[in-house]
């Protein structure tokens, strides 16, 4: 009797370690990867990175975790920021990016295109009374 349940019992094992391996399987979500920023418009308006800029990437893991490597320049020097966040995939192709330090979430729909994801966010807020439309469209480019 104890081999019989032993037998179950390495059976079960064996069946649930391999059910988890494949809830472990890596994401076909087209947003996993690293991605570097290709272009930025606001208000329709071309904004150029410059070579500092140029080396910045965002993360998308498949933990849903985001790693943000932002280069600016500051005071002459190159100078890197990490900022971390999480995001979600919710229906109709939306997204949800929330920023760790922020409570505010933000939602975005990308258009893939092979390589290349296209987000574009609207805004309005209101600073120092005054109200801002705000139109942003990123261009990125998978590493």
């Amino acid at each position: 009797m104890k081999k019989i349940t032993f037998a179950i019992l390495i059976t079960f094992t064996t069946i649930l370690f391999s059910c988890q391996s494949d809830d472990d399987a890596t994401t076909n979500d087209p947003i996993v990867g690293k991605w570097k920023y290709t272009s930025q418009t606001i208000n329709g308006v071309e904004s150029e990175f410059d070579e500092c800029e140029k080396k910045s990437t965002i993360t998308f893991l498949d933990n849903k975790s985001v790693i943000s490597n932002d280069f600016f320049e500051e005071e002459g020097i190159c100078t890197e920021e990490i900022y971390r966040a999480t995001w979600e995939l919710l229906e109709n192709g939306f997204y949800s990016f929330q920023d760790e330090e922020e409570d505010e979430e933000q939602l975005f729909k990308p258009v893939f295109q092979g390589d290349t994801m296209i987000i574009e966010i609207q805004e309005n807020f209101n600073e120092d009374g005054m109200d801002f439309d705000l139109t942003v469209k990123i261009v990125l480019t998978k590493v």
